[in-house]
C-alpha cells in the first residue's frame, strides 16, 4: 500500500503537489521540482516501487502555437 498523499507532503513538503492513483498499487505524482531522487529513493525504499517518469515541457508560446 502506498503512502497517503498527506504523509507525502509532510515529508516533501509542496513538493509534492498532487497525487492520484487509478489502479490499486499504482499512484500518479505531481511534483514541483525537477530533482526527484529524494522522493524516489524514499518510494523505492519504503514501499518497494517502481519508478517510472514523464517529463513534458510546454514550448507552444516559444514556438507561437495555438
Amino acid at each position: 500500500m502506498f503512502p497517503a498523499f498527506e504523509i507525502l507532503q509532510q515529508k516533501f513538503g509542496a513538493r509534492v503537489q498532487s497525487m492520484h492513483a487509478e489502479r490499486q498499487d499504482e499512484i500518479y505524482l505531481y511534483i514541483n521540482d525537477p530533482d526527484i531522487r529524494t522522493i524516489a529513493e524514499y518510494l523505492r525504499a519504503e514501499f518497494e516501487a517502481r519508478l517510472v517518469t514523464l517529463f513534458a515541457e510546454d514550448r507552444s508560446e516559444e514556438r507561437r502555437v495555438g
